[in-house]
């Protein structure tokens, strides 16, 4: 909006000059001031201040003045009372001086013209009296309609004025409308949450009022939202807090939230896998997002409850710092548990392992068993530790029972291998059982070994004429050997009678039998990798089928 200037209008709409109004007389006739010629006015000035202030410009003025005055005092002194009677020229000084005397008179007497021209004019402006008109009558003296110009430039400047302030006070009601309009759309979505939250489960307490309140009621008029776990500690249930918000873009408000989640690597020795226990995602689902920051505090409880268990482990090293643990659980096997940022496992391009996410789920179910029977001695890293152990040993023992089922097979046996890891339910497993499995070798149908495996590194052999506890994969693999060695040979017994009987010599391990009227004797060995030698008296034999050997040097 344009401002209006306070300046005198010197010009009307065509640009040409407005003259000042000097008076109006009676009969509306209006005397303006005269135009006068800017060069004339100049030069009448200049030629005023020339007469008036001559004496200024001249300097030797003043000397040629003392030079008359002497030579006039010398010649002729007896014309001095003539010349005191004549009139002197008048100075600056005494011209002002009169200046001064005569204005305040001159003001008067114009201030009296002007009220006796004032006097005339209303007189002359009323109509004569008639005959049936009193003596004294009422007259009525209009006000002169003011100069157009001057009622154009007022009208706009009241406009002005009163438009300003009309638009200032609608802005201020505009402004205060929707503040107010925004407080109840602000107050009824906070209670619409307040419900949704309430509606999906999550627990809604009273906020406490803010420090130094004085007042019978010790609660405030707003709601915190509690996350945690019930049977969480305190320090974890005091940020497990979370505040509906008014003013902030988010429906909710974390004060304590820290934005740390927990990463699990399972790492080899032929390669690395990772993956995140829990992922946050940007969702405007407040359950969504209580369901992250839930997770989140029950993470950092479990990388705490690790750090405790970290430096008593019996069967691992370990190495902790602030946010990391390094656990060698295996031979080959390190896990790592790291509270990592949000932003980091976003950027994160490693594919999730099977291993880490049963590992991050477990540590879930240990938390909260704990959490149900708090007396009870519970543990949540050294149970893990047992199970990566236990798949490490049960690897390597289904490497031993494969190499030598593969070997019986190449010799032209049948051979079935039946390996079961884990036998329990997950229920006893996360109860507390001890997670155990078996393996079975089964050739021809008819001799068996049987093995059983119990976390995290106990191994046992069901023989047929004993029990065995194992200790190491050495007396797993010397087992192995001696029972197909064993069975090796009375196949090869059993062979026998078509070419006169064999028997075995337990002395030297072998088999001892007549074939046309000559004693041969033939022993079976496990070589490396369980590759099976054959030996007749001075010759050997490797690979084919081993019944076709002894047949045909029988």
């Amino acid at each position: 909006m344009a401002r209006l200037s306070l300046e005198r209008i010197y010009a009307d709409e065509n640009g040409q000059p407005i003259p000042r109004l000097l008076d109006v007389y009676p009969d509306g006739t209006e005397e303006y001031e005269p135009q006068e010629d800017p060069v004339t006015k100049l030069g009448q000035t200049l030629f005023r201040i020339f007469q008036e202030r001559r004496d200024v410009f001249d300097i030797d003025a003043p000397k040629r003045q003392d030079a008359k005055d002497e030579e006039e005092s010398d010649d002729d002194k007896e014309e001095q009372p003539e010349k005191a009677t004549q009139k002197m020229s008048m100075t600056p000084e005494d011209l002002m001086k009169m200046r001064n005397e005569l204005m305040p008179q001159l003001h008067i007497a114009m201030g009296e013209m002007s009220l006796a021209r004032d006097l005339l004019a209303l007189l002359l402006s009323t109509s004569p009296p008639t005959a049936q008109a009193p003596a004294l009558a009422v007259s009525t003296v209009s006000k002169p309609p003011p100069i157009p110009s001057v009622a154009a430039f007022n009208t706009l400047l009241t406009t002005g004025g009163k438009d300003e302030s009309l638009r200032s006070a609608s802005d201020v009601l505009g402004t205060a409308a929707r503040e107010i309009e925004r407080v109840n759309e602000s107050n009824e979505k906070y209670w619409q949450n307040a419900l949704l939250v309430r509606s999906s489960g999550w627990g809604l307490v009273p906020a406490p009022l803010p420090p130094g309140t004085s007042g019978g009621n010790k609660f405030a008029r707003d709601f915190l939202i509690s996350y945690g776990l019930e049977q969480a500690s305190p320090p974890f249930k005091r940020r497990a807090l979370a505040q509906l918000s008014t003013n902030s873009p988010s429906p909710l408000t974390f004060p304590a939230r820290e934005g740390l989640r927990l990463r699990v690597t399972y790492e080899t020795a032929n390669g690395s896998s990772s993956s995140m226990v829990g992922r946050s995602k940007s969702s405007d689902n407040l359950d969504e997002i209580l369901r992250d920051a839930q997770s989140e505090v029950v993470e950092s409880e479990i990388f705490r409850r690790l750090i405790e268990e970290a430096g008593s482990l019996p069967t691992a090293g370990a190495r902790v710092s602030e946010k990391l643990i390094v656990v060698e659980a295996a031979q080959g096997v390190d896990l790592k548990f790291e509270l990592v940022d949000e932003v980091e496992e976003d950027e994160a391009s490693q594919p999730e392992s099977i291993e880490a996410c049963l590992i991050g789920s477990v540590l879930r179910l240990y938390l909260l068993q704990m959490h149900r029977s708090p007396r009870r001695s519970s543990r949540l890293l050294q149970p893990i530790i047992d199970v990566v152990q236990y798949v490490r040993f049960c690897e390597r023992v289904e490497d031993e029972v494969t190499m030598m089922a593969s070997s019986l097979r190449d010799a032209g046996f049948k051979v079935r291998v039946r390996f079961q890891r884990v036998g329990e339910g997950g229920e006893g497993i996360v109860g507390g059982e001890r997670m155990g499995g078996e393996a079975v070798l089964r050739v021809d149908g008819r001799h068996t070994v049987r093995l059983t495996m119990e976390a995290p590194c106990r191994l046992v052999a069901h023989l047929g004429r004993a029990t065995l506890g194992l200790s190491s994969m050495s007396q797993l693999s010397q087992l192995l050997r001696e029972e197909m060695e064993g069975y090796l040979l009375r196949k090869i017994c059993e062979a026998g009678p078509e070419a006169g009987g064999w028997v075995v010599d337990r002395m030297t391990g072998s088999v001892v039998g007549n074939v046309g009227g000559e004693n041969r004797q033939v022993s079976v060995r496990f070589g490396t990798r369980y590759g099976i030698e054959c030996r007749v008296g001075s010759r050997a034999f490797s690979g084919g089928r081993l019944i076709d050997w002894v047949r045909a040097i029988m």
